[in-house]
């Protein structure tokens, strides 16, 4: 027998049991399901509403934003004390105000899909992560969704972690570059003669600040929010000659 010959045999042979398998399959699904789809068919449903759920999420992030970033903008803090004015002392935790105020947003339209679905999801349930220009979560607990014959009757249950990826111009990534500034500010403009120009060479242009004795009151431009940090910057003294 040649190559071919040979080749033709093993061909037909591989066909033949790929055919075979697939018989038995399709006859066990019908011999315990009673009619092929039976089980298909409600997959695709939840597949469905678990796109569904996705679209929802994603939606009602973009939506639950202006309230995270607003979050963020906060009362003025102060950023450094009396006693030790050239050390800032505060500690910028921007990313996990912005998440306890997504969460907190986000429950509200969560709660609204459970109740109209009777769909198990969980509250408090976002990781956020931020880049320039994007926002990424991903749910810490998965939604259980229940699988549900032509009957209606639940069959089963299905687990999913919903997740999300926006655009958003949130400048969440400007705030270390704050911190940094801020401390050039109170290290080198404290205990000087000019305190103002000295400020006025060390702050980007888009910063503002107000003076009240040996407070000085910074306003942060940062798209829609205008962040707000105190520094302390005692003047330097002088000791009158006699």
């Amino acid at each position: 027998m040649n190559k071919k010959g040979y080749y033709a045999i093993l061909l037909w042979a591989v066909v033949a049991i790929g055919v075979f398998m697939l018989y038995a399959s399709l006859t066990s699904r019908v011999a315990r399901t009673g009619a092929v789809g039976d089980v298909e068919i409600p997959l695709l449903r939840i597949q469905a509403e678990r796109t569904f759920l996705n679209n929802y999420i994603t939606n009602a992030a973009m939506l639950s934003m202006p309230t995270t970033i607003k979050a963020t903008e906060g009362s003025c803090t102060y950023a450094n004390t009396k006693d030790r004015p050239k050390i800032l002392t505060m500690q910028m935790n921007v990313t996990d105000t912005a998440k306890q105020a997504f969460n907190t947003k986000m429950n509200e339209y969560l709660k609204a899909y459970a109740a109209k679905t009777k769909q198990d999801i969980p509250l408090d349930n976002y990781e956020l992560y931020f880049t320039q220009g994007e926002i990424e979560g991903i749910a810490i607990q998965p939604a259980i969704l229940q699988l549900h014959d032509f009957t209606g009757k639940t069959i089963g249950t299905w687990a999913y972690r919903p997740n999300f990826k926006i655009k958003y111009d949130h400048k969440l990534e400007e705030y270390p570059q704050i911190l940094t500034v801020l401390g050039v500010i109170a290290k080198e403009c404290s205990d000087t003669e000019k305190q103002e120009d000295c400020i006025k060479q060390k702050m980007p242009t888009s910063w503002s600040f107000t003076m009240k004795d040996d407070e000085y009151t910074f306003i942060i431009s940062l798209g829609k929010t205008q962040p707000c940090y105190i520094l302390y910057l005692p003047a330097k003294t002088t000791t009158p000659t006699i």
